[in-house]
Parts: structure tokens; C-alpha cells; sequence
């Protein structure tokens, strides 16, 4: 092993896909070259064709006030089945120029010849897939974890139940936080929402994320005179069809909007204008979302979840599970209660809980698990 380690990222997804795992490669990279010393080195690998969300790697440390020499960065322009080939014969270490621990973006590839890999788990699983139940999903997530050496999560919660609840020995789980300042570099906070007032979700319309109660709930508050419009921001999902549906029977529905094809630089301002942010369902092992929102002062409802009382206390509303049929009525209590203590003191105190959610944390954090796996 050389003096100071090297962790070889897989950044086609940064380059190329806005939310999830592509933000979680953009922002650890930033992190890592804004700080002063962090005693493990960067090799980046993009590989594969298509649109890319990012012109080239300056555009991801544009403006992040880079101290740290430049980073290695091989981009390879062929298919990534290609490269993936490759990368099964010969190490994925070989494409990247050598490393001691590398970042998958992709939970089975690429194949490393020797150095640990390590993948972030930000879901848990479930049936989302046509036809696929809770058990085959469960075996596809089982498989997921096995073929990965270390697995970052993103809350001491999540970390105890990989370890209880999927039998994963303790030494390969490894907690690094989240950050939630993203957006602020972009936009400022608010001290009251923007009009109309607007309930806003985030993410694909998957069934799991239950769009239709959620609804249901912006229906009841339209008639309680307390919200305007309910915004989903987020590509089509397995629930698209069942909650269009649902949507054209809907007493609200002109005042539904849906941008189903979201455009990063957007996203500030339509997360900072908000007066709510509703993300319930299940299968979230992340509080990334909601802290997003909490990092401009906007209130937000979400599923009671471990992962989300460790990070966001007192600050959220909580949705538990009640009876499909009850859940858009109890969520619509639950929205009213939070959009009627929103006021400034409140949209401080919300931004006091995000800005403990720093990406250089997360970077310090990644480092730290990459010098301990190293070999």
C-alpha cells in the first residue's frame, strides 16, 4: 500500500444522473478537494457514453474554494459494458491507475482486481418492480450487500439495522453521515413561502413513496384554505399510472403540477419557495431529502423512521403507518399542524438542524473507513 491510500471512484453517475447516488459523487468530490487535508487521495473513473448533467470535473468544483492539488481523472469514452468487461478480466484498478479501495456507483460493477469496494446503501428494499413481491425484493437487495466488501450508510440507524436486521457483519457497515448544503450555494432561505402556497414532494412517483395519499391530503388542505398547489418534482416511476389515474378523478387537479423531467439547477429555488415538503412512504435508509428542504427553513412531514428521528428530532412532523385507508386523512392533520407553526423563529431553528449536516464531514468520514479497509 502506498504512503497515502487512494479510493477510485466510479463518477459516470456523477457526471450523468442529477439526484441520488450522482449528487452523493459530486458533492464527496468537492468536500474532498475544499479540504485543508485529508490524508487519502482521489482517482476518479468515467466511464461510458451518453448526456452528461456536467460539461467536464471543473463544473463539479466550480466555486468550492478548492485548496488540494488536482485529482487523478481517467474518462474512458466507450460502452460501459465495455469497460465492465475489462474491469472483470483485469481489475478495475487498471482503468483507474491503481487504487486501494474504490466507490461503486452500481452495486455488482465494476469488478476490482484486488482493492475492497465500497457501496452506499440510501434504500431499503422493496417491491417496486411489476409482478415482484417484498421476498423477491428483499433477495435482490441481500445479493446487493453480499457483493460489495463495505457498505456506507448514512445514518447510525441504518448501520444497526443492516447488522440485526440482514445479519452483515459489524466491521463492513460504516456510517459517514449525509450533507445538506447543496443547494444553499444557490440559492438563499426564505423567511415565509413563496406564492401560491405549495406542497411539495420530491423524487420519482414510485408506489412505495404513496402519491395518492399524499393526494388525498392536498385535497383536504385546499378545503382547510391552508395550501395552493402540490408540485411533484421527479421522473415517472412504478406508481406513475396508478396515481394518474387516481389524479384525474381528483377535485384538485387543476391545481396539480408534475415535472417529470427535473433540471438540477432548478431544484434550489423550488425547494426554497416551498411552504411543505411531504416525503412519506417507506424504504428511505437516507434523511437527505428532508434535510434539503430544512436547510432553507421549510417545513416538512416524513415517515417515522429511525434513520429520520436520528437526524431530524424535533424538527418534522412524523407520519407513522396507519391503515391505507386512513393515511391520506392522518397525513393531512399532520401537513396542517406543520404549515400552521411555520413562522420565522421556526425557519431558524429548521436551518440550525441541516447546517450540522456538512458534506466535508461526509468526506472526512468516507476517508476514514477507505485508511482502516485499505490494503
Amino acid at each position: 500500500m502506498p504512503e497515502r491510500p487512494v479510493l477510485g471512484i466510479d463518477c459516470f453517475a456523477a457526471a450523468t444522473h442529477a439526484p441520488g447516488i450522482g449528487r452523493f459523487g459530486r458533492e464527496l468530490v468537492r468536500a474532498w478537494l475544499r479540504a485543508d487535508e485529508i490524508p487519502v487521495d482521489l482517482r476518479l473513473l468515467e466511464a461510458g457514453t451518453g448526456g452528461r448533467v456536467l460539461a467536464s470535473w471543473r463544473d463539479a468544483v466550480e466555486g468550492a474554494g478548492v485548496r488540494r492539488a488536482p485529482l487523478g481523472h481517467r474518462r474512458v469514452p466507450a460502452p460501459r459494458r465495455a469497460t465492465d468487461l475489462f474491469a472483470r478480466a483485469l481489475g478495475v484498478e487498471r482503468l483507474v491507475g491503481g487504487c486501494d479501495a474504490f466507490l461503486r456507483a452500481r452495486p455488482f460493477a465494476p469488478v476490482c482486481g484486488h482493492a475492497p469496494t465500497l457501496w452506499p446503501v440510501s434504500q431499503w428494499p422493496s417491491s417496486e418492480r411489476p409482478g415482484e413481491d417484498d421476498a423477491v425484493a428483499r433477495e435482490r437487495f441481500v445479493a446487493e450487500l453480499a457483493a460489495n466488501d463495505h457498505l456506507l450508510v448514512f445514518a447510525e440507524a441504518a448501520r444497526a439495522r443492516l447488522i440485526e436486521a440482514f445479519d452483515i457483519d459489524a466491521s463492513r457497515v460504516h456510517a459517514i453521515g449525509v450533507g445538506a448544503e447543496h443547494w444553499r450555494r444557490d440559492e438563499e432561505p426564505r423567511d415565509a413561502p413563496a406564492a401560491p402556497r405549495t406542497v411539495l414532494v420530491l423524487g420519482a412517483v414510485e408506489r412505495r413513496r404513496w402519491p395518492e395519499a399524499v393526494l388525498e391530503a392536498f385535497e383536504d388542505l385546499v378545503g382547510r384554505g391552508v395550501a395552493e398547489r402540490l408540485l411533484f418534482v421527479g421522473r415517472r416511476g412504478a406508481g406513475a399510472d396508478a396515481f394518474a389515474r387516481r389524479l384525474g378523478f381528483s377535485s384538485a387537479r387543476a391545481r396539480v403540477e408534475w415535472i417529470d423531467a427535473p433540471v438540477e439547477a432548478d431544484l434550489p429555488d423550488i425547494v426554497a419557495r416551498a411552504a411543505l415538503l411531504v416525503h412519506v412512504g417507506v424504504g428511505e435508509a437516507t434523511p437527505v431529502t428532508p434535510l434539503e428542504a430544512l436547510a432553507f427553513g421549510v417545513p416538512a412531514v416524513v415517515s417515522d423512521a429511525p434513520e429520520m428521528r436520528e437526524a431530524l428530532g424535533d424538527a418534522v412532523g412524523y407520519l407513522d403507518e396507519p391503515r391505507e385507508r386512513r393515511r391520506g386523512g392522518v397525513l393531512a392533520e399532520l401537513c396542517a399542524a406543520e404549515l400552521e407553526r411555520d413562522d420565522t423563529d421556526a425557519r431558524a431553528r429548521r436551518r440550525a438542524t441541516a447546517e450540522r449536516f456538512t458534506w466535508d464531514e461526509v468526506a472526512r468520514a468516507v476517508a476514514g473507513v477507505v485508511a482502516r479497509v485499505a490494503r
